[in-house]
This record gives C-alpha cells, structure tokens and sequence, in this order.
C-alpha cells in the first residue's frame, strides 16, 4: 500500500485504512500479519530510502507483529480478504484495526491493537518457543549438551591427565 505524504492533508492521515488480499497457497493457520514501511526521502539529486523491512538491519521503528484474536484456518487456493485502519491517538501512534476474512466463507477475525504496544515489536531477538512446543524432552537436549560438553574435553586428556590444545 502507497501514501504519498506530498498530496495528502493532515488530517487525512489520522485515519488509513489499507485494503488486504492474500491469495492461499499452502493450507494452514493464519495467527495474525506483520508490518513494515519503506520511506522515500526524494532529493534533487538523489533518493535515500529509510525501511524496517525484515531483510534490512533494525531501526528503533521495529518491524510489527499483530496478531489475530482467532487464527484462521487457511485452505490452499481460498482467498483470504479485508483491511487494516488505522486511527491516530494521542500517543502519536495508531490504534490498529484488523479485520481478515475467508472469501465465500463465515471465517473472520479481528483484533484492535495500539501500535505503541511494546509487545508488538519485532527487536531481532528470537522468542522463546511457549510451552508445549517442544517435539524432544527439554532435559534431555540440556544432558546431551553436556555429554557432547564431556566428549570434548575427553579428547583432551591422555592417560587421565588434561593436555590443551588437543581438541
């Protein structure tokens, strides 16, 4: 979605609404969007572009995660349809409305968002899976790091005694 802040009034930017289309195309659960901008500064000579994209290095802007109050369950092919608005608040943020619908079907959800929310914010940092993620016994991946730990050292010691620099 484009603004081009040279023609709009302010006024004009305090509510944004940002139509969505998503073609399916591999079935699966659709827990909410992310979001980033692309600014072009455009200079006489030259234009320097300033963006939080996932693929460029990290800004204090973040890039945004919001999810849905209900995943959607997706089907390969299905069309997944509907908006974002956007509504400026006192913070000098936006109040984030999202509204994603399954064409041709009663699938929908929403969620409302204040984007001043820290919680939103994609910092770089790989979360923690939540509980109940796992698909290996967590204290066995801790006991297995430690034997490899134990392997290591052990090609370090001839005749019991430890010698650096052999492993």
């Amino acid at each position: 979605h484009v603004i081009d802040f040279q023609t709009p009034d302010e006024s004009d930017l305090h509510r944004i609404t940002i139509p969505l289309e998503f073609h399916i195309l591999n079935s699966g659960t659709v827990h909410g969007l992310a979001f980033w901008f692309d600014v072009a500064f455009i200079g006489t000579n030259t234009t320097v572009w300033l963006s939080t994209a996932p693929t460029q290095p990290l800004t204090h802007w973040y890039q945004v995660r919001c999810l849905l109050s209900q995943p959607i369950f997706a089907k390969q092919g299905q069309l997944l349809k509907g908006h974002v608005l956007m509504v400026a608040n006192a913070k000098q943020s936006y109040d984030l409305t999202i509204e994603c619908k399954i064409e041709g079907t009663s699938t929908t959800s929403t969620n409302t968002l204040d984007l001043k929310n820290p919680y939103f914010r994609y910092t770089g940092v790989q979360p923690a899976p939540p509980p109940g993620n796992s698909h290996t016994s967590p204290s066995e991946d801790v006991w297995a790091q430690m034997d490899l730990q134990g392997a290591r050292q052990a090609v370090n010691l001839v005749n019991g005694v430890i010698v650096d620099g052999l492993g």
